[in-house]
């Protein structure tokens, strides 16, 4: 059996230039790998810290690519940054080796008689959390809210994607949008937005494609950008974005930075992002909304962060970080518009904004309790079409997710009873439900969500919202 370990760039070398062309095939689209196989078997080998072996045909790669419904069969190999190892790919009696440091991802086109199948080699690093004792002490208790350098890079490289010409997906089309777009049109074909088309065009459904834009998205808080335009890893986060992170563009990141003008443009708009900033802390109240939950969930968590994002209108996510004692709740959402201020506050307003915070870091409280009763709502929601309407939305595909979309935004009203004025109430509420059942297509919400205020109403003081949740589990099997 040939065997080569070489390193990817000595490999591509020889790919260009030398007589290994004939054993390992050739290069495509600059990054693709062709291999033709001798016969229909192959095997693929993880050595080092996981002992992990596939033997494989070609048949059934193929239906494992059918299956995925994406245009590459994805292979995906984890480990910590401690925990190094090696993906080798053995095809007859050629073997090609990669070190999980030397080539995080590659692209291979497999060639067996007559047909093809692409597939998508993924080594990468698992998330790494350390929350320190200094961070402890200087973040326990307290609701943060940033709009981070380096996040703020990502959303604009992400804009030039070719998901962010997506017309379908909420993008904010305001005038720091097109501020964005003006300065940094002309790098569209930049290197680092090519290999962000090529990752989402891999992804197949509208589904894939949104979870690759949550995870980059999210991944940009694993660094930080200096002053000189180098990303460097953040002391808190690392590879947050796992398989599908950014760890392997980072040198094309930075010479999109240097490239663009990155820094220069970021002044320059300074004084947005500080007063986006103000606009929410006149608006939001993150810590009493952490108040309110854990005084009506059994759960608790140490510290909230809050991260705005500029350029999407909605695309909210949360994500709970658990680390040496030490819980943390990460949110990114909106940007608030930023207003003209008013003498006399206007709470429906108010409530909009801190509905879109609220019902992100309550998924953190609901979700636990939901999945704990996972038999009992595929019971009550044997239909799921009865209470969502998946024909325009289809993010929510089993009973648990709808089940906790509902508890989730119905939890707001709850909140809102306890803290918005009474002649405000009913309104608020009014377009609480209609954007749940017009816009989110939950068709039942309004009835759900006055079943459970009335419950939250006439509760007892020992009653929180893990007993609630199994009582509204119940309504919902009886509802006729």
């Amino acid at each position: 059996m040939k065997t080569k370990t070489l390193p990817i760039a000595i490999l591509f070398n020889l790919l260009f230039f030398g007589p290994s062309l004939a054993v390992f095939g050739q290069v495509i689209n600059a990054d693709t790998l062709i291999l033709n196989l001798e016969n229909e078997h192959l095997e693929m080998l993880v050595e080092g810290d996981l002992k992990d072996k596939k033997p494989l045909t070609f048949s059934q790669l193929k239906m494992m690519k059918a299956a995925s419904g994406a245009p590459f069969l994805n292979f995906g190999f984890a480990a910590t940054s401690e925990q190094k190892y090696t993906v080798k790919m053995i095809f007859g009696s050629d073997t090609l080796t990669y070190p999980q440091w030397e080539l995080p991802r590659q692209y291979l086109q497999l060639v067996y008689q007559k047909d093809t199948l692409d597939i998508f080699i993924n080594a990468f690093k698992n998330p790494e959390l350390k929350f320190s004792e200094e961070y402890q002490v200087a973040f326990r208790g307290k609701a943060t809210v940033l709009m981070p350098k380096a996040y703020e890079l990502v959303n604009i490289l992400l804009s030039l994607s070719n998901y962010g010409e997506n017309e379908n997906l909420p993008f904010k089309k305001d005038a720091y949008w097109k501020k964005v777009q003006a300065h940094f049109s002309p790098y569209k074909n930049h290197k680092a937005v090519v290999k962000l088309n090529r990752w989402f065009d891999q992804q197949g459904s509208a589904e894939n494609k949104n979870t690759l834009y949550y995870t980059l998205r999210m991944d940009g808080l694993s660094y930080e950008l200096s002053g000189q335009g180098e990303l460097e890893e953040n002391a808190q986060y690392k590879y947050l974005g796992g398989k599908n992170g950014l760890q392997s563009i980072l040198k094309e990141m930075e010479d999109f930075v240097k490239t663009s003008g990155f820094l220069e443009f970021y002044q320059t708009q300074n004084e947005y992002y500080q007063s986006a900033l103000a606009e929410f802390h006149s608006k939001v109240d993150p810590q009493g909304i952490w108040t309110w939950l854990e005084d009506n969930f059994e759960e608790s968590h140490d510290h909230y962060k809050v991260i705005l994002t500029t350029l999407s209108n909605g695309l909210h996510n949360t994500r709970k970080l658990e680390n040496n004692g030490f819980s943390e709740i990460l949110m990114i959402i909106s940007a608030p518009p930023i207003r003209e201020k008013t003498e006399t506050k206007n709470w429906e307003e108010v409530a909009k904004l801190e509905r879109q915070l609220f019902t992100e870091v309550d998924h953190n409280y609901i979700n636990s309790i939901g999945q704990k009763h996972q038999t009992a709502i595929d019971e009550a929601i044997q239909n799921s079409s009865d209470w969502y309407d998946s024909s325009k939305h289809g993010s929510y595909n089993s009973s648990l997710a709808i089940f906790l979309e509902y508890m989730t935004w119905a939890v707001f009203s709850c909140y809102a009873f306890d803290n918005y004025p009474k002649d405000h109430l009913e309104e608020i509420r009014e377009q609480h439900v209609e954007f749940m059942e017009k816009k989110r297509l939950f068709l039942r919400f309004g009835e759900f969500e006055s079943h459970l205020l009335n419950l939250y109403q006439s509760r007892k003081e020992e009653v929180n919202f893990d007993k609630m949740t199994e009582l509204m589990i119940q309504w919902m099997k009886d509802f006729k």
